[in-house]
């Protein structure tokens, strides 16, 4: 399991921040945060963003895609 908090600006829709705690190694996501907040990426780009995924092994939606989704 991930616990992720993501902070954006609600008029650009700009990701800010994300805070992220897992006890298992989540590094590869914390690269994608600080790139998306270099990079200006919307939530909503967030949303979509295509990681790779192997189907016995995991999921076709990443856990940061899923954050963003539920982001409100």
């Amino acid at each position: 399991d991930v616990t992720i908090k993501i902070v954006y600006d609600k008029d650009t829709r700009k990701v800010l921040g994300a805070q992220m705690v897992s006890r298992m190694d989540i590094s590869m996501g914390i690269h994608m945060f600080s790139l998306a907040i270099q990079e200006g990426v919307t939530i909503d780009r967030l949303q979509l963003l295509d990681l790779f995924f192997l189907p016995h092994f995991n999921q076709p939606l990443s856990y940061i895609a899923k954050a963003a989704i539920s982001a409100k």
